[in-house]
């Protein structure tokens, strides 16, 4: 009798890079292989980012957070775009925002996940995490199998 892996639900972190994005459609044409795969597509608004540009500028926090969100929301929109161009079944796709450190809610989120894929490197802005340095503490920290882009 044959061992197969089955993967039934997918994580895929996204920061809106070129690269992130690239990672998701990667776990498009991967999740085909397996029948009734599920996608979740997730996006970590960074607090410490929100910390450090409230400290420098006029806007308030709820602000920055609404601003953040809709970004996330764009960049979401944007990888299920690309999903939808290529005829998958976005029934299959799911969507999430979280506030919070991008790493711990990462690897709290994937938990319940059978694999994470992932961009090796994302945005890289000064006051945004570099995808890269998020990749390796997940990987460090994370239990589930993590299929890393490049």
């Amino acid at each position: 009798m044959k061992n197969e892996i089955k993967y039934e639900k997918i994580l895929i972190p996204i920061d809106g890079s070129s690269k992130s994005i690239e990672a998701f459609e990667y776990a498009l044409k991967f999740s085909s292989a397996y029948t009734d795969c599920q996608l979740h597509i997730l996006y970590v608004i960074d607090e410490d980012n929100i910390e450090q540009v409230r400290s420098h500028g006029n806007e308030s926090y709820g602000d920055l957070v609404n601003r953040y969100e809709q970004q996330g929301q764009n960049y979401l929109n944007k990888a299920f775009q690309s999903a939808k161009k290529i005829n998958y079944n976005l029934s299959h796709i799911q969507k999430k925002i979280v506030k919070g450190n991008p790493v711990e809610e990462i690897v709290n989120y994937a938990k319940e996940f059978d694999l994470i894929i992932m961009a090796a490197r994302g945005k890289k802005h000064i006051i945004e995490m570099m995808m890269g340095h998020v990749t390796e503490r997940v990987l460090n920290l994370s239990n589930i199998p993590i299929l890393i882009f490049p």
